[in-house]
């Protein structure tokens, strides 16, 4: 519930501040904030969907992320015990 009331806060928030912009007032914060504001929402748009649907490639699991067994110069547990000999 909580996750639903965050895409509906941000995707309200977006388009209230696209709603109230108007670059060619006199106003502050018609031509200055609600711009910012659409930005900081538009991006946080964007890395939220970029979270939520990701991007999967071949060598990870679903979430983005390897499956742990991988070290920090590309060989797998099972490559460091091959080369041992055991």
């Amino acid at each position: 519930m909580i996750h639903m009331f965050s895409w509906i806060f941000i995707v309200f928030a977006l388009w209230a501040s696209w709603f109230l912009t108007d670059i060619h007032s006199e106003s502050t914060m018609e031509n200055t904030i609600f711009p910012l504001l659409m930005l900081v929402f538009a991006i946080n748009l964007l890395l939220k969907c970029i979270y939520f649907f990701g991007f999967s490639r071949s060598d990870t699991t679903a979430d983005g992320y390897n499956d742990g067994n991988e070290v920090l110069s590309g060989y797998s547990e099972r490559d460091n015990v091959n080369r041992d000999g055991d």
